[in-house]
């Protein structure tokens, strides 16, 4: 190399490569954050659709409790709240599983 020439490649410093498990981690806890939101959100919308229309799939007559004829078709708005509590529960199941996954696979399980 002379005096006035430069080299063609310098040494620069590499961040280190984040590991993709520890990124899945983070985004899970995010998504675990949002779908718990979100299942809190559907189970106040059923109990305000009870305050309005109550439900009586159920009573209590002499002591027994007694179970209405067709009771669960028929509020078809509390089934679909229902329905949709059911799907957002079931999602923030299985992202807990996976975020137990994710901390025993980096370590971070305390067990």
């Amino acid at each position: 190399m002379g005096f006035f020439t430069k080299p063609l490649v310098e040494d620069v410093e590499m961040a280190p490569r984040a590991n993709p498990e520890q990124l899945r981690y983070e985004e899970v806890l995010a998504e675990m954050a949002a779908a718990k939101r979100e299942t809190a959100g559907d189970f106040h919308a059923i109990l305000a659709h009870t305050a309005i229309h109550p439900d009586n799939r159920l009573a209590v007559i002499n002591g027994e409790v007694q179970r209405a004829v067709g009771a669960m078709t028929r509020d078809s708005e509390l089934q679909r709240l229902e329905a949709r509590h059911r799907q957002s529960a079931q999602k923030y199941s299985d992202l807990l599983a996976e975020h137990a996954r994710l901390k025993k696979v980096l370590g971070l399980a305390s067990y």
